[in-house]
């Protein structure tokens, strides 16, 4: 398999872990709120009640597309979810892992510490810290 290096800096791997944390999200069925979490991130000018509605139609249509409910998915270790939601994933964490561990080395609380749950088939990826 072809092997390819990007370098990045923390903001462009950082805009790289949230669109994963958004493609996996959706590919498992969690459609609304990644999709709002987005919009917030963009910051719409749309008030609270707009956004509410927004959020509360694009909750019927999620439903309507992957059959659950709000506040309800697969999950990202689920037999049928394909292997490239569980590989963004992956991709997602070990990113999320290196920028918590660079933004601070002597650790912390919280999953970004924990190393990365492999999900998906074939190898995690490699990230390292370059030196400037």
């Amino acid at each position: 398999m072809r092997k390819y290096q990007l370098e990045l800096d923390e903001e462009q791997a950082k805009i790289i872990q949230r669109a994963l944390d958004l493609y996996m999200r959706v590919g498992t069925g969690q459609i609304e709120h990644p999709v709002c979490d987005a919009l917030t991130r963009a910051m719409f000018d749309v008030s609270t009640d707009q956004f509410c509605a927004a959020r509360d139609e694009l909750a019927i249509v999620s439903e309507k597309l992957t059959g659950y409910s709000s506040n309800a998915s697969r999950c990202i270790g689920s037999p049928d979810l394909p292997n490239e939601f569980k590989r963004a994933c992956d991709i997602h964490d070990v990113i999320r892992h290196r920028i918590a561990w660079d933004r601070n080395p002597e650790g912390g609380i919280g999953v970004s510490f924990l190393g990365p749950f492999h999900w998906g088939e074939g190898d995690l990826p490699k990230i390292k810290k370059v030196e400037n």
